[in-house]
């Protein structure tokens, strides 16, 4: 299986060598240096390891092809919906750690009476005073504390606020953040009856 990463990013380029380390064929590309409609043709799937904005791009030239898969790490909930509808081809967005991971783990506990899902990123080396370090898009990270939070109360979706629901956990701090269970909320709608 050939596939393409649109993306040389610290992701797209850490997926890239996990990949090769599976013995699959990658190349990964920057970001605007491909023509779509030509990678389609070249290639069986894909992963878009790229800003929000783009990855719908990515998805709208491979979902006409029942033939390809797709995959993205994004945690725009409305990306996630494009990238579905109307897809002949394998459409499967929110592969990442949150979302992605995160939902695999909350549904195992289905149905249940709670599940609250918190997720951060710590840097091995602090490189400024509040130790933070951002290692994707920073379009993406403000789209996260803008958007609203789809979430599941008393089996029903709903959407909270972000960086509401703020709680200390020790040095560290949670808030609401957009996206973070991708379709978890679609696919568990009336699993969580409290």
């Amino acid at each position: 299986m050939n596939i393409a990463i649109i993306g040389r990013g610290r992701i797209g380029m850490a997926a890239q060598k996990m990949l090769a380390e599976e013995g699959l064929y990658a190349v990964a590309y920057d970001v605007g240096e491909y023509c779509m409609s030509e990678l389609v043709e070249r290639y069986d799937a894909f992963l878009a390891a790229c800003p929000f904005e783009i990855t719908t791009q990515v998805a709208s030239a491979v979902k006409p092809y029942a033939d390809k898969v797709y995959f993205d790490l994004t945690e725009d909930v409305a990306v996630g919906r494009r990238a579905r509808e109307n897809a002949k081809a394998l459409m499967i967005p929110h592969c990442g750690l949150a979302p992605g991971a995160v939902s695999i783990i909350a549904k195992s506990f289905m149905p249940c009476n709670e599940v609250q899902i918190r997720v951060g990123a710590l840097p091995q080396t602090k490189i400024n005073r509040l130790g933070y370090s951002l290692t994707w898009s920073t379009n993406g990270l403000v789209n996260e504390y803008l958007k609203p939070c789809p979430s599941l109360i008393d089996g029903k979706v709903v959407d909270l606020e972000p960086l509401d629901g703020w709680r200390s956990m020790g040095i560290f701090e949670s808030f609401n953040t957009s996206g973070g269970i991708g379709t978890l909320h679609d696919t568990s709608a009336g699993l969580c009856p409290l």
